[in-house]
């Protein structure tokens, strides 16, 4: 009895100093109070109630998530009565934010909440961007739309399940027998596909026991690979992979574009680049015995984008193949008189542009395999060209680079989803000729443009840049020590390639020279850059591929063909 009196008096004569200093104390100071108290309580517990304490209050405290601990540190604050909970999602997002790919791939192993939160898209869209890459708009557009649709498919098949369960289904049936398919699918369910049915099902089962407790990277990784059979199933390649979700607090998803898969995938992309890791590949032809295309001559010109390979040649003709089908040829195009030295195709516009010797444009209608439009004007060979929205540069023998701008048969300006013919006959779009650049001394070998700026380069040893709109003249530049073969812009960069086997970047608003790239033993015929690499063909019939910030060459490719590179490398 006197111990436990002796207890009351402690806890009594506590609570009143407590309460004293809870009045009169600084903070710190009835830290340091509440700590004693603490210390002289454990003094009159028992070893296996001090070891429950601590299993059971102390160690979660020392291990606990810090988004918990920010926000119980934050309503400390503001009222003693404000429950903690999670931190809101935006803050989560903007602390992890400032974490390099590194450490948040790192963050990921944490726990399965923070593997979950470090996959936010937006972190990852934000990481891809910041390494300097850029994307394939059409392709963006294409896959957005695709996108959408799923998630209204999705939608939908979410409804029929939860119907499905409601109305459907027995008292006490389990979520095991309805996985295994027990449930009869109702009478007004019949025009869907069961299969289909089945995979959904199966997918939403799985989330409900997700989102009730079981959050283990088993099931998520399963639930992962759920998603890609149905987008492989909605909407094939090449984007079924590209497909990610969130899970609602109802049940139903949002789908989102898989930032971090396409990271990752494009730094295996840029390492490939770097170190050389490549496959060749020889495109066929059909056999000369079955009279749909003649053997090929010197090859002057390459192109390709996402769904063609056009290469223009000696012969006269362009030829195509289709990437789909592992570069499975399609045909011969035959129209012009000389040489094609230049081509650039659109196939989202069936829209194939080519130059020639002849010193004429022409565009072709991709579908028909026809010519829709012959451009005429330069009175020599024409050796260069771009192509992008509604405009064609085209650059020539003759001196001078000309402007040609895509116009509606109204007149007015426009980018049409297509390039075809009307029901007269008639090209339904058409180029007129908007303005002729005049200035240089010599051919002008190679044209670019950009953000209404047009790049042109010459064997006069000169760049030039002219305003695209007005076609008025900006700056000349005195490159190179003999003439100038190919130009590109990359971001805030002109890059040039000479017959003095080197390559120059220069910057862009104030035309002073960055940098020069020495290794070419030959003329520099070829130049393509994207944002972070420069790409060179050249005489010595080898590629090289150089670092566009620093300067460094990264890789030589040399072997692959017995004469020259000739041709202006892509845009892949």
């Amino acid at each position: 009895m006197a111990a436990l009196d002796s207890r009351r008096t402690t806890r009594l004569t506590h609570r009143g100093t407590e309460h004293k200093y809870n009045t009169t104390l600084s903070f710190k100071n009835k830290t340091l109070i509440n700590k004693e108290l603490i210390k002289e309580f454990l003094d009159l517990l028992p070893t296996s109630c001090i070891a429950d304490i601590s299993s059971t209050s102390v160690s979660p405290r020392l291990h606990r998530d810090f988004i918990l601990v920010c926000f119980e540190s934050l309503s400390s604050f503001c009222s003693p009565l404000t429950p903690v909970q999670d931190l809101p999602h935006e803050l989560k997002y903007e602390v992890l934010s400032y974490l390099d790919v590194r450490d948040l791939t790192r963050a990921m192993s944490v726990s399965v909440n923070w593997y979950q939160i470090c996959s936010y898209p937006l972190l990852w869209k934000f990481l891809y961007f910041q390494e300097g890459w850029t994307v394939a708009e059409d392709a963006v557009l294409d896959f957005e739309d695709c996108l959408r649709k799923l998630q209204l498919q999705f939608d939908f098949q979410h409804e029929l399940y939860r119907s499905t369960m409601t109305r459907f289904t027995p008292p006490g049936t389990s979520v095991e027998s309805r996985r295994e398919g027990i449930i009869t699918i109702p009478p007004y369910q019949q025009f869907v596909n069961n299969d289909q049915l089945r995979v959904y099902e199966q997918f939403f089962s799985d989330l409900e026991q997700v989102l009730k407790g079981s959050r283990t990277y088993t099931a998520l990784q399963k639930l992962r690979s759920r998603l890609s059979a149905i987008a492989s199933i909605e909407i094939g390649e090449p984007f079924y992979r590209t497909v990610m979700f969130s899970p609602n607090s109802n049940g139903s998803v949002r789908l989102h574009t898989d930032w971090r898969y396409l990271y990752i995938n494009r730094s295996l992309l840029e390492n490939n680049w770097r170190v050389g890791r490549y496959s060749a590949e020889f495109l066929n032809l059909p056999s000369p015995g079955d009279g749909s295309t003649d053997p090929p001559e010197g090859i002057y010109c390459v192109y390709f984008d996402r769904k063609y390979l056009a290469a223009g040649s000696r012969d006269h003709s362009i030829r195509l193949w289709e990437k789909k089908h592992s570069f499975s040829f399609v045909a011969q195009l035959k129209d012009h008189t000389g040489s094609v030295l230049c081509l650039q195709l659109d196939s989202k516009r069936n829209l194939l542009v080519s130059g020639s010797s002849d010193s004429t444009i022409k565009v072709w209608d991709l579908r028909g395999r026809t010519v829709i439009q012959t451009l005429e004007g330069h009175t020599e060979s024409v050796l260069g060209l771009h192509f992008a929205d509604n405009y064609i540069v085209s650059c020539s023998k003759d001196g001078t680079a000309r402007i040609w701008r895509l116009q509606e048969r109204n007149g007015s300006s426009g980018v049409p989803d297509t390039i075809g013919r009307g029901s007269s006959g008639e090209a339904a779009v058409k180029f007129v000729l908007a303005h002729v650049l005049r200035g240089h001394r010599a051919a002008v070998n190679s044209v670019h443009f950009k953000n209404n700026i047009v790049v042109t380069a010459s064997g006069d040893r000169t760049v030039r840049t002219w305003n695209l709109v007005t076609g008025a003249a900006i700056r000349t530049l005195s490159a190179h020590s003999r003439g100038i073969a190919c130009v590109d812009i990359s971001g805030g960069l002109i890059v040039t390639g000479s017959s003095d086997h080197v390559i120059k970047v220069f910057d862009f608003s104030s035309g002073e020279e960055v940098r020069t790239l020495r290794g070419h033993s030959g003329l520099v015929r070829t130049i393509h850059t994207d944002s972070t690499k420069i790409i060179s063909g050249s005489y010595d019939q080898s590629i090289r591929i150089w670092d566009l910030q620093t300067g460094d060459m990264l890789k030589e490719i040399s072997g692959l063909h017995d004469s020259k590179y000739c041709s202006r490398l892509p845009a892949g």
